[in-house]
């Protein structure tokens, strides 16, 4: 069975590879989704694509694709390799990987100057942009 462990070092595998708007290619080009899809393919827990994930992503659509394949939680409840729904722009359509007990997270930057995925604390900002937390399904 997946482990916490097994999520974040798959997600870790991400670090550095370029954005890539619905890029899917670990090395080549990743979004956010791109990122959490990595993880979860590898952890063997998520589909191999979000569906209807257009430029523009639909916070109602993400949201229930996310509680298709994932439980929610209180914020309270996060741990390592959960998934952390966050806000950009006043609308929920970004995702990213939580890991180093809580401290960081993993994701994709569409922002120009950082242009990759990354692993970066979880500041102020970012933890005020947090709309919900989900965990995978029969992650140990």
């Amino acid at each position: 069975m997946p482990t916490r462990a097994d999520i974040v070092a798959a997600a870790r595998e991400c670090v550095g590879t370029p954005f890539h708007h619905q890029g899917r290619l670990l090395g080549v080009g990743l979004d956010c989704v791109g990122v959490v899809l990595h993880a979860a393919r590898v952890a063997g827990v998520f589909p191999d694509e979000l569906p209807n994930y257009g430029r523009s992503p639909n916070p109602k659509m993400m949201r229930a694709t996310l509680e298709k394949y994932m439980d929610e939680l209180f914020r309270s409840e996060r741990l390592d390799g959960d998934v952390l729904w966050l806000r950009v722009r006043h609308d929920p359509q970004h995702l990213a990987i939580l890991c180093d007990e809580g401290r960081s997270i993993i994701h994709s930057h569409a922002y120009k100057p950082i242009g990759r995925c990354v692993e970066q604390p979880l500041d102020a900002m970012w933890a005020e942009r947090i709309e919900a937390v989900f965990r995978f399904r029969g992650i140990e």
